[in-house]
């Protein structure tokens, strides 16, 4: 990937179609916007990394940061992680 450019169309459109063969083993009768809860956390396990910006997004009010300055989120943030380290 060309980090000033981004990914190709041909990058993207690799990406979905195997996001769509992978789809199609999991269900044969509904798409991945149907899964129940039960089927989310079954079928899409997020790793550690992940599961922290989740945590961060959801418990720690961080969904609405692209509101609030980049100055303030960065501060904020950096609070916060650190906070979420010594937790762990």
């Amino acid at each position: 990937m060309d980090e000033e450019r981004g990914d190709t169309s041909k990058d993207i459109r690799t990406r979905v179609v195997k996001a769509r063969e992978i789809q199609n083993l999991r269900f044969t009768d509904k798409l991945n916007r149907d899964m129940h809860n039960s089927e989310i956390e079954k079928y899409c396990v997020l790793n550690t990394d992940e599961r922290v910006f989740a945590d961060a997004k959801e418990l720690h009010g961080m969904r609405y940061t692209q509101y609030r300055g980049l100055a303030k989120v960065k501060m904020e943030l950096t609070l916060k992680f650190t906070c979420m380290n010594l937790k762990n």
